[in-house]
């Protein structure tokens, strides 16, 4: 029986079903409770799972890397934080019991992020779902299953994993899960694609068909998964298997080799990252820099900002591993929606003093590298302008202080919204570079929400208004003597790199773990035919039309 689902992370497995699903609370119905007795309930409970929380991290940053490991100090961060406790705490004094005050609590914050526009934020109520059911589970004595003891080879079957439960996933015996309910941007998902286990979410009703120890075949390359296959499929997915380890071993010969296409247009890669840690192992992919480092783990689920020399150091390091290459640091999103928790939205914008510790701390470690200070999420020419002049004023202020500071560090922007996109030519008279974020500007365009699988149709990332919209973009820069990266998941997508090429984009940059498939695909790509295709694409209607054009023109390739 073929199931269809959402590939949230590639890969092919085959191996015995698991199913693994809590059981739900329930909550005794208590006349009266003695208030103190449940607070010291409650914080024995947030104790444990906040010890839980540390183990995690630990495990991940040895896995993994700290990068990684830090959605565990976030999740320890909400499972204290002030307002939250301060609503239990109220409910508690008014009868409830601790298990479920935190419930209820926590419920009211699951539903502020739920009713998001922002995919990115209704995905983060996951957060919150997870630190729920470790501290409610402990305060029921009913605690999270132990996904780490797990010691045959399976295939898990759920109704959905949070990130702490991908965290414990040993990809020895677990061998890939499927998922009715998360996204591909969750941070489950991401998880799933860092720990390379094979991943479907928003599987089909048939996946309710499955039972412990059937077996199935789960190929997160073409998003479906077959229950109970025969003899023939079982061999004949052990045959893509051995082809795909094959691939592994191949790419890295990568590593070592120029990402210029046949005909010596060289293409520059780069890596999005969240921390400073890990830098010698990017070095050794051959990369140009960093592309995107994200500093929203600055602040994510906290009410403590890094301070200025905190931030300074960070970015000092990241600089100096770099040396010359380019390293683009992405400022905090000024619409707070990266706050977990918080009702205090803080407008980074308005708030100045937030995004002038920032600037300060950026603008102090430019002499150390080829600092390049982004900004997201820009709508406006006046907002970029004004930005452009607070970083003036930060750094007349630390020269004035005798700190030295470069004359060579640069200032870009973000373009994730339709209408920055179509005043592109504005923006690059004032920028001296732009990066586009495909992931925003493709659910602003259309609509779309890969979070929501009844919206996922929408989500079209080879539609030709699109390509256009990245045609005048790439244009725009260059006609104004600046470079183009695009740091989406499209960067990723070895299918649409001709594509790109072929419109003219100058740097790619993604998640470190799909950069040797990338750099392949460009090695083997001829410029001049890219931009015969891309003209092609521009002109077809639709984005089915478009996609089935790049798929023919990666399978002549044959790579």
């Amino acid at each position: 029986m073929k199931i269809l689902g959402i590939s949230a992370s590639e890969g092919i497995s085959i191996g015995k079903v698991l199913l693994y699903d809590q059981k739900p609370f329930i909550f005794d119905s208590v006349k009266e409770i003695n208030s103190k007795m449940e607070v010291r309930k409650l914080e024995d409970a947030i104790e444990r799972t906040k010890n839980d929380l540390n183990n995690l991290r630990k495990e991940l940053i040895t896995r993994l890397d700290y990068d990684h490991s830090q959605i565990f100090e976030v999740h320890a961060k909400i499972c204290t934080d002030p307002e939250l406790i301060k609503r239990v705490h109220s409910m508690i004094e008014k009868g409830e019991s601790a298990a479920l005050a935190y419930h209820k609590a926590s419920k009211v914050y699951e539903k502020i992020l739920l009713d998001s526009k922002n995919a990115y934020m209704r995905e983060r109520a996951a957060d919150i779902k997870d630190v729920s059911r470790r501290v409610v589970g402990y305060l029921l004595k009913m605690p999270k299953k132990d996904l780490l003891s797990i010691k045959e080879e399976v295939v898990i079957i759920a109704k959905e994993l949070t990130p702490s439960d991908v965290a414990q996933l040993n990809p020895v015996y677990v061998k890939g899960y499927l998922t009715s309910e998360g996204g591909k941007t969750s941070h489950s998902s991401i998880m799933a694609r860092s720990l390379r286990v094979p991943a479907l979410v928003g599987v089909n009703e048939e996946i309710e068909l499955a039972n412990n120890n059937d077996m199935i075949i789960l190929n997160g390359n073409e998003g479906y998964a077959i229950l109970n296959p025969s003899e023939l499929e079982i061999n004949h997915h052990n045959e893509m298997i051995n082809q795909c380890i094959h691939e592994e071993n191949e790419l890295m010969k990568y590593c070592d080799i120029s990402s210029s296409t046949i005909d010596n247009k060289y293409i520059s890669v780069s890596a999005n990252i969240g921390k400073e840690d890990n830098l010698e192992y990017l070095k050794k992919l051959g990369i140009d820099g960093i592309g995107l480092f994200r500093t929203e783990f600055l602040c994510l689920g906290s009410e403590k900002f890094l301070t200025e020399e905190e931030q300074y150091k960070i970015y000092k390091k990241t600089l100096i591993a770099f040396k010359d290459k380019t390293v683009i640091i992405r400022t905090l999103d000024r619409s707070g929606d990266k706050q977990i928790i918080s009702d205090k939205k803080i407008n980074y914008y308005e708030n100045k003093g937030i995004l002038n510790i920032q600037i300060r701390a950026l603008l102090r470690a430019s002499m150390y590298g080829n600092l390049h200070i982004m900004f997201p999420m820009i709508t406006k020419l006046e907002e970029f302008i004004d930005l452009k002049s607070l970083i003036k004023k930060c750094d007349k202020k630390l020269r004035e202080e005798g700190h030295t500071i470069s004359n060579d560090y640069k200032i870009g922007m973000m373009i994730e919204v339709p209408a920055a996109a179509i005043l592109a030519d504005d923006f690059a008279n004032e920028a001296d570079f732009i990066s586009i974020g495909t992931n925003d500007l493709i659910q602003f365009l259309f609509k779309a929400d890969r979070a929501d699988r009844s919206l996922d149709y929408r989500y079209q990332p080879y539609h030709p208004s699109l390509l256009k919209l990245l045609k005048l973009v790439i244009d725009s820069a260059h006609k104004n003597g600046i470079k183009v990266s695009l740091c989406g998941e499209m960067a990723s997508d070895e299918t649409a790199v001709p594509l790109l090429i072929g419109l003219g984009l100058d740097n790619f940059s993604m998640n470190p773990s799909n950069i040797l498939r990338i750099k392949r695909v460009i090695t083997n790509t001829s410029y001049s035919n890219a931009k015969k295709l891309s003209i092609a694409a521009l002109n077809k209607n639709s984005n089915q039309e478009v996609k089935e054009l790049v798929e023919d023109y990666i399978k002549s390739m044959s790579i």
